[in-house]
């Protein structure tokens, strides 16, 4: 090789790893471009193409960045690396056989690399195939004893599988390992949340604001201490966090202040802002935008306090207090009364809404429970199933009347991604609600209306182990898997208790 190729080989890899820098502090745009350069001048580059591949990724783009993995392992089929970083992708696109087989031939090609073996077991974990997952993590932790990651992901396969003693000395194994790991720490919280164990949980849930994605909000006002003594005339701020159903779960302790003396403003999801106002007429209530809405940048503040901090601010200690002040939704009265009549006719027949999918998009395959498995409850006569799924859902129910021959019914004058306000209404207006784990069940908990709640395993922390009803919402009966994966008994289940009680 010529000095000249020298030092164009020298010039590409230094590039390369410029770029490398780049799309580790998420410039992706930026690095893009200098792998685009790359692949311009040498288009055999397969590291090129495995770092696109992650680019798009990151992105959330799973089809093209299946395309770019693909191109890495033509030019190197011997990489473990690139086979993972495929099957990844093949996964996130829901082509599950072939990121099943292109994890086998990593780990065949790298038996003793722990971080391929800890992806292919979070895949197979998404798939209820929790016993699986836990031989790989532990087969990873013989070379990588110490990996705080592994050890969270296998004490989650482990709560999957019931396994709860030894779930808890992983968990904590990882914390006394890595005291410093933010996600160690976050782990050891939801495990220690979901056994209702809360003064030590909601102490390690704080490390979520290390965490990687989780962003605190741009005030300047002092960080509420948790004395409610201190807050009597304050002007204290609290600023949504997480999700929608989040978002309505923790509302509840804004009472705790309120009844302190303090002076509320609440910053929380936009399309929540009509709800809440007609649900806290004492609160003042601002949509949360970026940059901060205008009518906020001019409010002075003494205090804030990021709303899924209360409870462990308020010291609570057991499940059961969170019923001292359960979130409330009001809906719009005058809607509820006409979308009743609306569906239900002449024949005033008794309505009954189902939710079936989670858009929460890491753990959405072992919440949701197709539309297919429904049959039975769907089935039962005298009832008027009305359609709360938020998203498109024709295509779902096209498929299932075609092969049942049933209907449900669909009110495309109700935007239930956009119109939140209405949505409430419409949960409000259903004599009952069958739901999975998902923003649904928290709209039916805090309007009061009755309502099942399948639970797969390892649900979320804030159902809590164990319990057959809610202490945030006292209207919900909670229906736990027993089986990962199979959610035929729950619905068998659910369908008689309708049966015989008229799903009341």
């Amino acid at each position: 090789m010529s000095s000249a190729d020298d030092n164009r080989t020298a010039d590409l890899e230094h590039r390369f790893r410029e770029a490398v820098r780049l799309y580790e502090a998420r410039r992706f745009d930026a690095a893009e471009q200098i792998i685009l350069d790359i692949l311009g001048q040498a288009s055999g580059h397969a590291p090129s193409y495995n770092l696109r591949g992650g680019i798009w990724l990151a992105r959330g783009d799973g089809e093209r960045a299946a395309l770019n993995f693909v191109r890495a392992v033509r030019l190197d089929d011997r990489n473990p690396g690139y086979r993972s970083n495929l099957a990844q992708a093949l996964f996130r696109v829901g082509r599950v056989e072939d990121a099943l087989e292109s994890f086998e031939i990593a780990v065949a090609l790298a038996p003793d690399e722990a971080s391929i073996r800890g992806n292919y077991a979070s895949s197979l974990r998404d798939l209820n195939r929790a016993t699986e997952a836990a031989s790989h993590l532990r087969h990873a932790l013989l070379s990588d004893p110490d990996n705080p990651q592994l050890l969270g992901s296998l004490g989650n396969c482990l709560t999957d599988l019931e396994e709860f003693t030894e779930a808890e000395t992983v968990y904590r194994s990882a914390v006394a390992l890595n005291p410093d790991h933010a996600g160690a720490a976050y782990n050891l919280s939801l495990f220690l949340l979901r056994a209702g164990i809360l003064d030590e949980g909601l102490k390690y849930y704080e490390s979520r604001w290390q965490l990687p994605g989780w962003r605190r909000r741009p005030f300047s006002a002092d960080m509420w201490s948790g004395e409610l003594s201190d807050v009597g005339g304050k002007r204290i701020l609290v600023w949504g966090e997480q999700g929608l159903g989040d978002e309505i779960l923790f509302s509840g302790n804004l009472q705790a202040l309120i009844n302190a003396g303090a002076q509320v403003t609440l910053e929380c999801e936009a399309r929540l802002v009509p709800l809440m106002q007609r649900s806290w007429p004492e609160v003042s209530i601002y949509p949360a935008l970026d940059p901060v809405d205008a009518g906020l940048q001019g409010r002075q503040f003494d205090l804030q306090t990021p709303i899924g901090s209360l409870p462990y601010l308020l010291g609570m200690t057991s499940a059961g207090e969170f019923g001292r002040h359960p979130p409330r939704l009001v809906p719009d009265t005058g809607l509820v009364e006409s979308l009743r009549r609306k569906y239900q006719g002449d024949d005033s027949a008794r309505l009954v809404g189902i939710s079936w999918r989670s858009g929460a998009s890491t753990i959405a395959s072992r919440k949701s429970v197709e539309l297919d498995l429904w049959g039975e409850v769907l089935g039962l006569p005298g009832i008027r199933f009305v359609d709360l799924q938020y998203g498109d859902t024709s295509a779902e129910r096209w498929a299932f009347r075609q092969k049942t021959g049933r209907s449900l019914l669909h009110d495309p004058d109700v935007d239930s991604n956009h119109d939140l306000d209405a949505f409430a209404a419409q949960v409000a207006a259903m004599d009952h609600v069958v739901t999975i784990s998902n923003a649904t069940a928290h709209f039916a908990g805090a309007l009061g209306i009755p309502a099942d709640l399948l639970l797969s395993n390892g649900a979320l922390w804030h159902w809590f182990s164990g319990m057959a009803g809610s202490p945030h919402y006292p209207s919900l009966k909670l229906y736990r898997q027993e089986t990962p994966g199979d959610w035929s008994i729950l619905l068998s289940r659910i369908a008689g208790r309708m049966k015989t009680a008229g799903a009341d």
